[in-house]
């Protein structure tokens, strides 16, 4: 078996030898092309690794079968088509959350406006309680008390009134005695005054002169508030032998702090404007001063009307406003009840220190 074996190996080698003799003879020629790296991958009838490849009219079978490429295509496409619908379909529900997400805040948005809505009425009644705004109930009730009260307080007002005007003449008789007296002491108003801070820090050295001439000051009750009356003997600076100050003063025996109106002063007539203290301004370091005589000379109204407008004072109008109200009280209330004892020192202004928020006279 193994002898008939090699006998027929060794005829079909010399068959395949004399066929290629036989084409050679013919004059036939075969090229063998050697393969590249590029060729590789290419089918081949010959056994790999031979480095040879058909030529190129050689039919070459296919390495896989037809039904089963496209087989393998329809499975790529369809996988696309799977991902690219399994995308649309994950987009469109990230979509739908986002809506659905966008819905619940909105729901969450309105319910919370709505409490915040609720809890600023809420808060609304409570700053209403805590600022005093009432409502037209509780005002009712309040209505009847607060009647009460501004008649007591009228009541009050009149009878203050009355009794200021009993005890002014009381006092008139006192004050003309007491006058009668300072009349012979040189500069006894003028030391008086000066000693009263609210006055004196309006005097000037250059006023000195003028007011060591002042013999007298009253103090008169009025309609709507209270005049007073500078008495001057004759003098080298004005002609005036009285200078008045009229002010209103709409609560000037009720509770609470004065509340000022409109206020004049007299015109005052210098003698010579050499003389005339209110062209003149005194200065002191960097600063210049007004004399304490404009207090007088000046006509103020809290508002002012220009070309049928109503504006408020300007600035230099309510440094008046301010200095006439300083001066016009504490001439009132301090001076001319106490002139005696600020002129002797027996009354002194307390200078501010750390335990006293403010200026205080002491007995």
């Amino acid at each position: 078996m193994e002898e008939e074996n090699n006998n027929n190996s060794e005829d079909t080698s010399n068959a395949n030898a004399a066929s290629t003799a036989s084409s050679s003879s013919s004059g036939e020629k075969v090229d063998f092309v050697e393969s590249t790296a590029a060729d590789k991958g290419d089918a081949s009838p010959f056994p790999m690794g031979s480095g040879l490849v058909a030529p190129a009219n050689t039919p070459v079978a296919p390495m896989f079968g037809k039904g089963k490429s496209e087989s393998g295509s329809q499975k790529v496409q369809h996988e696309v088509s799977k991902d690219e619908g399994e995308a649309e379909l994950t987009k469109k529900s990230k979509v739908i959350a986002e809506e659905e997400e966008g819905d619940a805040e909105d729901d969450n948005a309105d319910e919370n406006d709505e409490e915040e809505e609720n809890d600023g009425e809420e808060d609304a009644a409570e700053d209403d309680e805590e600022d005093g705004t009432i409502n037209k109930e509780t005002s009712a009730l309040l209505k009847e008390p607060k009647d009460e009260i501004d008649k007591a307080l009228e009541e009050y007002a009149k009878e203050r009134l009355a009794l200021e005007e009993k005890y002014q003449s009381l006092l008139g008789e006192a004050y003309k005695q007491r006058n009668a007296i300072s009349q012979s002491i040189k500069g006894f108003w003028l030391q008086t005054i000066t000693s009263i801070k609210p006055i004196g820090v309006y005097i000037l050295q250059m006023d000195d002169g003028p007011l060591e001439y002042l013999t007298d000051i009253r103090v008169a009750l009025t309609e709507n508030g209270y005049t007073i009356d500078f008495d001057f003997d004759e003098n080298p600076f004005f002609e005036n032998k009285t200078l008045t100050k009229a002010l209103e003063v709409s609560n000037l025996f009720g509770p609470g702090s004065p509340v000022f109106g409109n206020f004049s002063g007299t015109v005052i007539n210098w003698k010579s404007e050499e003389n005339n203290l209110c062209a003149r301004k005194e200065r002191e370091g960097d600063f210049e001063f007004e004399s304490f005589f404009h207090y007088f000379n000046t006509t103020t109204s809290l508002l002012s009307i220009s070309n049928g407008e109503v504006s408020p004072p300007s600035e230099e109008q309510q440094l008046s406003i301010k200095r006439d109200q300083e001066i016009s009280e504490a001439i009132r209330t301090r001076a001319i009840p106490n002139a005696v004892k600020w002129y002797s020192g027996e009354l002194v202004e307390k200078e501010e220190d750390e335990d006293v928020g403010a200026s205080e006279w002491l007995i």
